[in-house]
């Protein structure tokens, strides 16, 4: 009995190999065609001439939209004189403040006002027409006299005359 049973477990091993292995053989498809039916042919010209005018029609409107966008840039951009005298003001802003907190820090026992006087310097020698150079002159007349003695500063930093 014990050689049937053993003959039965091996045919069923058997027959489920063969099931899983049959289970996992793809179908091979059929080889396709070498070459498409003239009339194919013809659908397949047509379908790619159709394709071309489209890109070559999206490619000219992409360029005229460029060329647009690059004229209306043009007309909405500031002139560069303007574009100057904005950054000449940040610039001479910014050197303002720097002279504000020197001449704040300048006021604190053992600290200089030498680097206030410096920064009011430039920004008078480089921006001498601005708001900033009016609040710098202002800057220097508020010095302590001793300081403006001890750096050299002129009526003509103060703006006291002209």
């Amino acid at each position: 009995m014990k050689t049937s049973h053993m003959k039965t477990w091996f045919f069923v091993i058997i027959l489920v190999a063969l099931t899983i292995a049959l289970s996992n053989c793809k179908k091979k498809e059929p080889p396709p065609a070498d070459a498409p039916a003239p009339q194919q042919q013809a659908e397949i010209k047509e379908r790619d001439r159709a394709r071309a005018e489209r890109t070559r029609a999206r490619q000219i409107k992409m360029r005229q939209e460029t060329k647009r966008r690059a004229a209306a840039e043009k007309e909405v951009s500031p002139k560069p004189e303007a574009m100057l005298d904005e950054i000449q003001d940040i610039q001479a802003e910014r050197i303002y403040q720097m002279a504000r907190t020197e001449s704040k820090i300048a006021r604190k026992p053992m600290m200089s006002y030498m680097r206030m006087v410096n920064y009011c310097r430039q920004l008078l020698k480089e921006f001498p027409n601005t708001p900033q150079a009016e609040k710098a002159r202002q800057l220097l007349r508020n010095m302590p006299e001793r300081e403006q003695q001890r750096y050299n500063v002129t009526a003509e930093e103060m703006a006291l005359t002209r």
